[in-house]
């Protein structure tokens, strides 16, 4: 199970609003005196669609929001990329219909990116875009262009995006395999082919 974590712009009223209410679907699962919510208990690779109603202090309910639909593994990989990128202060445009990023109120695209982040955000993309499907994902020397944080972090961020895939990567860099995958790690130079024998 995961949860998703969602904002919206706060209502006005001339009462003043007490609080909002939250609905998945047709069901009503919360309220909150703040413009966010929290929905835990989600299943991975599953798609909710939310509404949100402000209701005043008399009582007095708004009509219900625009439906907003949002997948799981989508949220987790913005929040992902989000807490990879926060050292520059960068965030993820939630609100662009293209992929792109705030830094202190300025909008950047990705080819304004570093090396660095560059890569995993592919990486990451890539891994979204099976949609929890199943697969194999190769990677030579992943590690490059990276630091070291980033390197120990980064199967794990794959895994959790789509535990279905598979990965067979080549690295030079122990941090890769340190966050527990040092049992799945073969050496190259285990890796060899029988001698043949010449004929007389």
């Amino acid at each position: 199970t995961t949860s998703i974590t969602f904002h919206w712009t706060e209502s006005t009223d001339n009462v003043a609003v007490d609080h909002y209410e939250i609905w998945r679907g047709s069901e009503k699962i919360g309220e909150s005196k703040v413009a966010s919510y929290t929905d835990t208990g989600l299943t991975l690779a599953s798609a909710y669609s939310y509404t949100v109603k402000a209701v005043d202090a008399r009582g007095n309910t708004s009509a219900a929001s625009q439906a907003a639909s949002l997948s799981t593994p989508k949220r987790r990989f913005q929040e992902l990329i989000d807490e990879l990128f926060s050292y520059t202060d960068k965030r993820i445009d939630r609100q662009s219909n293209e992929i792109a990023f705030i830094q202190g109120g300025e909008r950047l695209l990705p080819y304004q990116l570093s090396s660095g982040e560059k890569q995993m955000l592919v990486i990451l993309l890539t891994v979204l875009v099976r949609n929890g499907q199943h697969g194999v994902l190769f990677m030579d020397e992943p590690e490059a262009s990276l630091h070291i944080d980033w390197q120990q972090k980064l199967i794990g961020m794959i895994r959790e995006l789509n535990p279905q895939i598979q990965l067979i990567l080549t690295t030079h860099s122990p941090a890769v395999i340190m966050e527990g995958w040092m049992d799945h790690v073969t050496e190259v130079s285990e890796i060899a082919c029988p001698t043949a024998t010449p004929r007389p």
